[in-house]
């Protein structure tokens, strides 16, 4: 890993999500994925082993669901940038994300256009929420 690579660690409950997201990030040269895991409890183990700059979160997943997830990052790892990664754009579920302390909030129908590398570069950057064809971004 060179200086100024952007560590991303994923957690996602399907596969096929956390592979793609994966193959999206390794087209970059200055984004590393550092660590996945299939849900929030997975998740909180692994960043006591690894260090990641942002991590990308599942809403809805088994065992500890994105929001919970959150709120134990956000309290323990206070430097770490969070952002939610789901299919659910309805306003109430954002607004509690942004409650929570999410710093962007990014949805699965994105597509490979840099996306995802874009939203976790922004995420250590800034923090603010605009919507726009993919999400409600930084």
């Amino acid at each position: 890993m060179s200086p100024g690579t952007l560590r991303v660690a994923l957690c996602d409950d399907h596969r096929l999500v956390i592979e793609g997201v994966r193959g999206l990030l390794a087209g970059f040269p200055d984004v590393e994925c550092v660590g996945t895991a299939q849900d929030g409890a997975q998740l909180l183990y692994l960043l006591e082993h690894i260090q990641a700059d942002v991590i990308l979160l599942d809403l809805d997943m088994p065992v500890m669901d994105g929001s919970e997830t959150l709120r134990r990052i956000k309290a323990k790892h206070q430097g770490l940038k969070v952002i939610m990664l789901t299919m659910n754009d309805g306003a109430a579920v954002v607004q509690q994300a942004m409650d929570l302390g999410a710093d962007g909030y990014l949805l699965k129908t994105c597509g490979k256009e840099g996306a995802p590398a874009r939203h976790a570069r922004g995420a250590c950057r800034t923090k603010a929420f605009h919507r726009n064809a993919h999400g409600f971004t930084l």
